[in-house]
């Protein structure tokens, strides 16, 4: 009969251990999930911030093709890269932005799956921005190129 109640206590405090153990797994996972998101929310601002100094040497980069010497061609294709240039940085932009709002989504309030695909969909919305923030960088690079391979 003793050997019963030490069991029963065995188990009683087993079980006790699994629910503390669950309920900090639990935390964990909304502390894991609040950090990814002030993460992206913050990269989310560096993305925006590079877009938005990009952006504004569109204009002087236009201008510096205008009154360069290249060919009629080559400022053609000049004026193709700005253009691509100049969307590749406004995507960027935009999918920051996006990231941002979808990270800011995450609550503790949410199931741990629901904030899990908010930090998902907000960790993709920031890799596109960083992939259109690096194809600006290269036509940005083919821009300078030619116009210092024209002096």
């Amino acid at each position: 009969d003793t050997r019963t109640h030490e069991n029963e206590n065995k188990d009683k405090n087993d079980k006790d251990k699994k629910g503390e153990r669950d309920h900090k797994k639990g935390e964990w996972k909304d502390k894991s999930a609040s950090t990814s998101a002030s993460v992206i929310t913050k990269a989310s601002a560096r993305v925006t911030d590079m877009a938005d100094m990009m952006a504004s040497m569109s204009a002087t980069i236009g201008q510096k093709i205008t009154g360069s010497n290249l060919s009629v061609d080559a400022k053609a294709d000049a004026n193709a890269n700005l253009s691509d240039y100049n969307s590749d940085v406004a995507d960027a932009k935009a999918k920051a932005v996006a990231a941002a709002v979808v990270a800011a989504k995450v609550d503790a309030g949410n199931s741990t799956t629901t904030n899990a695909s908010f930090v998902a969909e907000a960790r993709a919305d920031l890799s596109a921005a960083w992939d259109f923030l690096k194809s600006a960088k290269d036509e940005l690079k083919n821009i300078l190129s030619s116009l210092w391979g024209s002096k």
